[in-house]
């Protein structure tokens, strides 16, 4: 078993070390695709043992978005991943999910996608915001996929899925865990 973590950035040096901090000792390699960043996000990425990569551009973004996904899986094949962290540099693992997210890796079949509910933090880090549209609705995104080879990315004119192929209710496990010391904003 070999964890690739895949992460597409742009002016991310804000951010990008609390990510990079948060998944580097759970996958075995950290890829970082770069889109022609002004700041100092390819050398916090190289300080962090990263490989770096670099975007060519496209004048659209969501055929961008298309490219970039399916050039981060293809490099992360390259270097013999079996399975792929999808994380935007944004975005960080919580120490629950560290501890357990080798057991649940190991325990994955073939092109099998692991769904967590994310938590959008509102005002502080001890209390979350929960509604019934837009962005704080109950949000599950797929960020571990247990590769199979052959799955690659369908452009479509609304989005791109974080990862490859098609989402089968089968082949995906969803984790939720309730966390009593959160206050929920409705």
């Amino acid at each position: 078993m070999k964890i690739i973590a895949l992460i597409p950035t742009k002016n991310e040096e804000w951010v990008l070390q609390t990510c990079i901090s948060s998944i580097k000792d759970i996958v075995d390699d950290i890829v970082i695709l770069d889109d022609d960043s002004s700041d100092d996000t390819v050398n916090i990425a190289k300080k962090n043992s990263c490989h770096v990569y670099f975007n060519n551009h496209s004048r659209d973004y969501y055929f961008r978005e298309y490219e970039v996904r399916k050039k981060l899986l293809n490099i992360g094949r390259n270097l013999g991943g079996t399975h792929f962290l999808f994380l935007d540099a944004d975005e960080a693992i919580s120490s629950d999910l560290k501890a357990s997210l080798q057991t649940i890796a190991q325990k994955m079949k073939v092109g099998e996608k692991l769904f967590l509910r994310w938590i959008p933090l509102w005002k502080s880090v001890n209390s979350y915001r929960e509604d019934n549209f837009g962005t704080f609705k109950c949000l599950h995104k797929d960020i571990l996929f247990y590769d199979d080879k052959i799955s690659d990315y369908t452009y479509t004119f609304v989005g791109v899925s974080r990862t490859p192929g098609k989402t089968s209710l089968k082949k995906s496990i969803y984790l939720e865990k309730k966390d009593e010391n959160k206050t929920k904003i409705s």
